[in-house]
């Protein structure tokens, strides 16, 4: 019955596997939604900050446009990041 065993064993590997590429394929997209956020708060934000008539202020609106992006961009990222960690870990967890 060796044939059966490894029959077993690889399809617990191709479900680790699939798990495994769910779970890259979930924090790509994470990311890359968490930029393209980013992104389209630069383009609101600037369009907002051109409303008004320019000033010493005016630079001020628009740094504070690219921290708000960044902070998105970054924050969705890493939180990306952490959920996938978790799920993993909660997967691995029940496994054992």
């Amino acid at each position: 019955m060796p044939g059966a065993d490894s029959a077993d064993s690889s399809a617990g590997g191709a479900a680790s596997y699939d798990e495994g590429m769910r779970g890259t394929l979930f924090v790509i997209v994470g990311i890359l939604l968490s930029w393209v956020l980013g992104a389209v708060v630069v383009r609101l934000g600037l369009d907002w900050a051109d409303t008004f008539p320019y000033s010493e202020a005016s630079e001020w609106r628009y740094l504070g446009v690219a921290v708000a992006a960044l902070l998105i961009a970054v924050g969705g990222s890493v939180a990306t990041l952490l959920i996938a960690l978790r799920r993993r870990r909660r997967v691995a967890a029940t496994e054992s």
